[in-house]
């Protein structure tokens, strides 16, 4: 475990994903990538909290952000990628790099939502 000397621990991340239609970019996160919704902030939601298992995603309306829309580069490590990219192949997701072994010791591939925003997906390689 890595503290600082005033004993601050880091507990999670939360990249927050700036994106053009806020409930077609939640509709995607949810039917096509398997997450679920963990909070919606405003009336109409302008802010939009998603998770699954141990991960947390945050998104955000590019029209009341400061960012624009499809700029993030996320990686999320799993316990294994190839049936996860069978459904996402499926389902139609925008497929950039199919799965790979990785000479640094991951298998990942990755994807583009429907803002552009890249998600990489990747575990451990598992020795056959």
């Amino acid at each position: 475990m890595n503290t600082d000397t005033n004993g601050t621990r880091f507990q999670c991340c939360s990249p927050i994903l700036s994106v053009n239609n806020l409930l077609r970019s939640r509709d995607f996160y949810v039917k096509k990538l398997g997450f679920k919704v963990s909070f919606e902030w405003g009336n109409p939601p302008s802010y939009i909290g998603i998770e699954r298992d141990d991960v947390t995603l945050h998104l955000s309306d590019a029209k009341q952000s400061k960012h624009d829309s499809g700029k993030c580069n996320i990686n999320i490590v799993t316990n294994e990628v190839d049936r996860y990219f069978s459904r996402c192949q499926q389902l139609g997701v925008d497929i950039i790099i199919e799965p790979t072994d990785r000479e640094y010791g991951m298998r990942d591939f990755g994807i583009k939502d429907i803002d552009g925003n890249i998600l990489n997906f990747g575990c451990e390689v598992i020795q056959r």
